[in-house]
């Protein structure tokens, strides 16, 4: 979690804003109300721009969604941020918890996505690296026989993994592009999306294999993207990729492989507020989770990127 003192915002132009906003040390009542006034002027204009439409609220349980990913039967699977227990959770589209499953002998030192293959296992990423000094960067693996199962407590698989190009723990303040919130899976790859807290502005994109072991995660490409990356999706049909911000969509398309910064690329605004959960329903139909934060968020969110033109 982050407490933002600057908002880039989008205009009704499409122009961005910077709006800088009082420390929290200063006159927090008045910080509050500013944001409320000021969100909520904004949160019309942006939802007819992007076409997202608030679909639930969270169970309060589900404070933190970090991480969303979408079932074949229309439900969901998704997670609570760091300082949570190893469990995921299976909710509705109104936000009500089906079946809490446990990781047995997991940890969750900060959950930040969740992805599925086409065989339908699971995988939870322990990736979250917000200092870049982590050592025991891990992927979690349920196997869909346990997620079919039936049963309310599992013993996953790990994916162990350390960044290639990573030789300092944590490395100097420029340089912090370790931590990761962004993953999905195609074929029989995982690819992890860096969320870069250094000054370059570079997402980057590593691989590994999607087999339990201790691997090095291989640096593929990278992409600017101007804000943090904080959750990513890819379509059933593998065609389309979603790399999500807190105010922005930037969606990857007519790519070849996991060439995806190949692609062509759409930005679309958004609302900002902590989102950090992006899967999709179908090739097209995109579901959205975002984190409470004083008030605001702890919602699922839908937009069909039909739309998006």
């Amino acid at each position: 979690m982050h407490i933002y003192t600057t908002f880039n915002l989008y205009s009704l132009q499409g122009k961005e804003l910077n709006v800088h906003i009082f420390s929290e040390t200063y006159m927090e009542k008045y910080f509050s109300i500013f944001l409320v006034l000021l969100l909520s002027t904004i949160s019309n204009v942006w939802s007819q721009k992007s076409h997202l439409k608030i679909v639930a609220r969270l169970p309060k349980s589900i404070n933190e969604s970090s991480g969303l990913t979408a079932n074949p039967d229309g439900t969901f699977w998704t997670h609570n941020d760091s300082g949570s227990k190893p469990v995921i959770y299976k909710i509705d589209t109104l936000g009500n918890i089906l079946k809490t499953l446990y990781l047995k002998g997991a940890t969750a030192i900060d959950y930040e996505d969740i992805s599925q293959d086409i065989q339908g296992n699971i995988y939870v990423c322990d990736c979250g690296n917000n200092a870049n000094n982590r050592q025991n960067l891990a992927i979690y693996k349920i196997s869909s026989i346990d997620i079919s199962s039936g049963l309310d407590t599992i013993t996953p698989t790990v994916i162990h993994y350390h960044y290639m190009d990573q030789h300092l723990f944590p490395p100097s303040n420029d340089m912090r592009n370790y931590d990761c919130e962004a993953m999905v899976i195609l074929n029989d790859s995982i690819f992890l999306f860096s969320k870069n807290r250094g000054k370059s502005m570079y997402s980057k994109q590593y691989a590994l294999p999607t087999a339990p072991g201790n691997y090095t995660a291989r640096l593929v490409d990278s992409v600017k993207t101007y804000r943090w990356v904080t959750g990513a999706a890819i379509s059933p049909d593998n065609q389309t990729l979603i790399l999500l911000s807190e105010n922005k969509l930037n969606i990857f398309e007519n790519f070849i492989g996991s060439n995806f910064f190949k692609g062509h690329l759409t930005k679309i605004g958004i609302p900002i507020t902590q989102k950090e959960g992006v899967t999709f329903k179908n090739n097209t139909e995109l579901y959205l989770t975002d984190e409470k934060y004083k008030g605001f968020g702890g919602k699922i969110y839908y937009m069909n990127l039909e739309n998006k033109k």
